[in-house]
């Protein structure tokens, strides 16, 4: 009687997951606000695993397991394409540095946007370079290698913050070497924060949307599509 009463009390009594329990799939992740020297102004997303960078057309997504492949997305067209990062950069930057052969220096710290970082010093013929990463952001190295690589900035120091590049003038005396132009930005974080993010979070292939191999057909989509379909002499809108 007790046992059926139990189990009477247990089938009427509204269920809920802990607190804990719901936002188990919910790790910490970061937002940052950036801006690109290549890819302009954009938010980026990112946990120990995953990174998005949304730069208000499409978001490009970097995910395990190949950390060496982009997913961009579309979803005003719902068309995703999947692209090693080294064929897109090829394709939309051209020739983008290695920097092997730039021997950067560890030369102190630094505080960005509330973020310890290390601060970083080449000398590479009449340009002088500065570079501040942080590990703060816990990515994986993996992860933090692609996410260097796609911004066009030094791999293997950490997750990428700002990066510096300015001209130094020509000069007969080491010592009296002075900039003949001012840094230009390549990289800079402007602000960051905390949030929570899931795997989920990261959609690279969302339900519905079409794959494609063409970089313009995910850009222009039906617009491209339908300029072909028309015949000579005729336009879209009659």
């Amino acid at each position: 009687m007790i046992l059926a009463s139990m189990m009477l009390v247990l089938a009427t009594t509204p269920f809920s997951l802990p607190a804990a329990a719901k936002d188990e799939a919910k790790t910490s992740g970061w937002e940052l606000l950036a801006t690109s020297f290549f890819a302009g102004r954009y938010k980026a997303y990112m946990t120990e695993s995953r990174a998005e960078f949304d730069n208000g057309v499409v978001k490009f997504y970097i995910t395990p397991p190949d950390y060496t492949r982009l997913t961009i997305v579309n979803a005003e067209e719902k068309k995703f394409l999947d692209v090693k990062i080294e064929d897109w950069l090829k394709q939309n930057v051209g020739a983008a540095p290695a920097f092997d052969k730039w021997n950067f220096k560890y030369v102190g710290d630094a505080v960005i946007e509330g973020l310890k970082c290390r601060h970083y010093q080449s000398h590479y013929g009449r340009v002088e370079a500065n570079y501040y990463s942080t590990s703060m952001i816990a990515a994986k190295k993996e992860l933090a290698n692609a996410c260097c690589r796609f911004a066009c900035v030094p791999v293997g120091y950490g997750v990428p913050i700002r990066f510096q590049a300015a001209l130094l003038a020509r000069v007969t005396n080491p010592s009296k070497t002075r900039l003949i132009k001012g840094a230009t930005p390549i990289l800079d974080v402007l602000h960051v924060r905390r949030i929570p993010l899931a795997a989920s979070d990261f959609v690279t292939a969302p339900s519905g949307y079409k794959k494609t191999s063409d970089p313009a057909e995910l850009y222009l989509g039906s617009d491209l599509e339908s300029m072909f379909q028309q015949p000579l002499g005729k336009s879209s809108k009659h």
